[in-house]
């Protein structure tokens, strides 16, 4: 306790031992500090086997940097730079960190599990009496850790311990370590001073009243600017909703994604008017533009904190300072529902919301004291869908054709991030790389030029493309495998993972490819059917030939965002089956002339 409330003092010891010369990998380190856990002290040091013992030789070298992203302007993390001296078989690599905190709010988070096999973890907090903490485990085998407590000359003793920790390797397809890796959050709940029971962080209403704090002191004086502009865009607009698009629209294509996460702006947005002004903020300063032009026009609106998809926790469940890294605005409609807008999205139209916080709790703020906890539904998967249909023919042993591509939802905005400002001549590298089929000798030689004049329709284009050498010719008989496109391709799933598997948003993929058969060949056969349904994934695959025309159509569904156990068995199944049927060829038989 310190001027009568806590105060936070963090104290890490780590030791790796260097199992063989190649571990010098791990020789350069690094150490992270911030605002809310600040630096005090770093010591450094390798213990080198000698004769009987060690020989310790000290990190003499600290090198304090900044690191931040082109999409930052400035953060206020500091590194420490670091190399452990002399790292050979069987030396000890010892680090001692010392860090502090005066904001009794904030969380701390603290791993039982690493990338590589761990003999011992063990975190300990020591507070007085009158404080009393909040804890909960999340990630998988979190039976390998164990809890006591006790209490010690006036002193309350929290302790977990690990043993034998295994290394947590990221797989493809994989969503956030914290999904998986043994942790903990620990909180300050509330503590007792004179006589008085002060809450820190021990409920949901304890959050949402920190946050609110933060925010009621934004946009309380009207800025004409902020009213002129809006006037101007919603002129001659009698519905809401197309007020709010326009709106939304403006911001998302004229204020560019930068931020100052220094301190408190890493959580306080920035006035709007000084958003307007400077045409850039971070999804905090987007966030309170936006509140504020949907207010200007006698409408309602609010800030909403929410956690990506990479964060496993619930507002409802634990609440916490860990649950949200990102914020966005609400829009209340005509029927009072929350409509979901975020600035940060460029592409995104009123009606889908970025599948990075689809599936996820948000907390509402709806003035003091008052919130609402809204789960964002996740889109079903033919909202992104992802058609593609070519025509081909054989010429040689070149296939030549053109093709017709429909894209919508998530996938139209990923497109149209990468289409953006590039010229015509780019469009076919582009969506060679974009859209990839079964060989990498497939080329599109053009795409015609791309428009996109409204948000809520589906990208559209057209291209021609030629594969050459893609025949196998044996005597009289060419074979040929039509699956150009095999979504979702390279999935494998070792069958020993136990990893949860992740997409990054649900899908709709459908391929269609007609081919015509030339003059002087017969077709005698075709593979036949195959499907695979399940309530979360499934594909049908089918042949038919009609008027010399062979069509091969293939429909894979992806309707989940995470799933692991049965559900990832299942799914390794279904691809296995698929890709078996990827592989199938026909056989196109020269015609016999007497």
């Amino acid at each position: 306790m310190s001027d009568g409330k806590p105060q936070l003092n963090l104290k890490e010891d780590k030791e790796y031992l260097a199992l063989n010369d190649n571990a010098n990998f791990f020789a350069d380190s690094k150490e992270y500090f911030g605002s809310i856990y600040k630096f005090k002290d770093i010591e450094a040091y390798s213990l080198v086997p000698e004769k009987g013992g060690y020989r310790k030789i000290a990190v003499k070298s600290f090198n304090k940097t900044t690191e931040a992203s082109n999409t930052l302007f400035y953060d206020d993390v500091i590194n420490y730079d670091f190399t452990f001296p002399s790292v050979v078989t069987g030396t000890k690599m010892v680090s001692q960190i010392r860090m502090s905190s005066e904001d009794p709010s904030f969380p701390y988070r603290y791993y039982f599990g690493d990338y590589f096999p761990c003999d011992e973890f063990s975190f300990t907090v020591t507070c007085p009496k009158n404080v009393e903490i909040k804890y909960r485990i999340f990630g998988r085998d979190t039976s390998i850790i164990n809890f006591t407590m006790a209490v010690k000359g006036g002193k309350k003793i929290y302790s977990w311990h690990a043993v034998n920790s295994k290394s947590y390797v990221k797989e493809d397809l994989a969503p956030d370590a914290d999904y998986y890796i043994p942790h903990l959050l620990v909180q300050i709940s509330r503590y007792d001073y004179k006589g008085k029971t002060i809450n820190v962080n021990n409920s949901l209403d304890d959050l949402y009243n920190i946050l609110y704090k933060r925010i009621s002191n934004i946009n309380l004086s009207r800025s004409d600017e902020i009213s002129a502009l809006t006037d101007s865009l919603t002129k001659g607009l009698t519905a809401n909703k197309e007020k709010v698009r326009k709106i939304y629209n403006w911001v998302q294509k004229n204020i560019k994604y930068v931020a100052f996460e220094d301190g408190e702006n890493g959580f306080v947005p920035r006035e709007a008017y000084l958003v307007l002004r400077r045409k850039y903020g971070d999804c905090k300063d987007k966030t309170s533009l936006l509140v504020a032009m949907i207010k200007s026009q006698g409408l309602n609106a609010s800030f909403t904190w929410i956690g990506t998809r990479d964060i496993p926790y619930k507002f409802s469940d634990f609440a916490t300072g860990y649950n949200f890294n990102h914020m966005v605005a609400v829009w209340w409609d005509d029927t009072s529902n929350p409509v979901i807008l975020d600035g940060t999205s460029v592409h995104h139209p009123l009606e889908d919301v970025p599948a990075f916080i689809q599936g996820k709790e948000c907390l509402i703020e709806q003035g003091p004291g008052k919130y609402n906890v809204y789960t964002i539904p996740v889109s079903p998967p033919w909202k992104n869908l992802v058609y593609d249909s070519l025509s081909v023919e054989l010429k040689g042993d070149t296939l030549a054709g053109s093709g017709r591509s429909i894209i919508g939802g998530e996938f139209r905005s990923h497109m149209l991030n990468y289409f953006e400002g590039k010229e015509p001549t780019d469009l076919p590298k582009t969506v060679n790389k974009l859209m990839p089929k079964a060989s990498n000798k497939f080329t599109v030689k053009t795409v015609n030029p791309i428009t996109v004049t409204d948000a809520d329709t589906a990208l559209k284009y057209d291209y021609t493309f030629y594969l050459p050498d893609y025949l196998t010719v044996n005597h009289n008989v060419a074979y040929l495998n039509l699956n150009l496109d095999r979504f979702p391709a390279g999935t494998i799933l070792k069958d020993d993972r136990w990893i949860p598997v992740e997409l990054n948003s649900t899908e709709k993929h459908i391929f269609v490819c007609t081919f015509k058969i030339p003059e002087g060949y017969e077709v005698r056969d075709i593979p036949k059917n195959s499907s695979y349904e399940n309530k979360l994934f499934g594909y049908n695959h089918s042949y038919s030939i009609h008027n010399r025309e062979i069509m091969v159509k293939t429909m894979v569904t992806m309707n989940f965002q995470v799933i692991e156990d049965k559900e990832m068995a299942q799914f390794r199944e279904m691809l296995s089956q698929l890709n078996s049927n990827y592989f199938k060829t026909i056989a196109i038989y020269k015609t016999l002339t007497k």
